[in-house]
């Protein structure tokens, strides 16, 4: 997971980390969408992010 994490900041790293601890996030039927309540999380997974990267919290 670190070396996932040592690729850099981007909403693809942050939801590659979220599918390496809660893969059942990202879990769908093909040919359908994630859930609206599973796509919210991830949503704010990656704003809460954000947040803390643009805040300079994680140097």
């Amino acid at each position: 997971m670190y070396e996932t994490a040592d690729h850099g900041a981007t909403e693809d790293d942050v939801d590659n980390i979220t599918r390496a601890i809660n893969p059942g996030l990202f879990a769908h039927h093909p040919g359908h969408p994630i859930s609206q309540e599973n796509m919210n999380d991830i949503v704010d997974r990656r704003n809460n992010f954000a947040s803390i990267h643009n805040w300079e919290g994680l140097k």
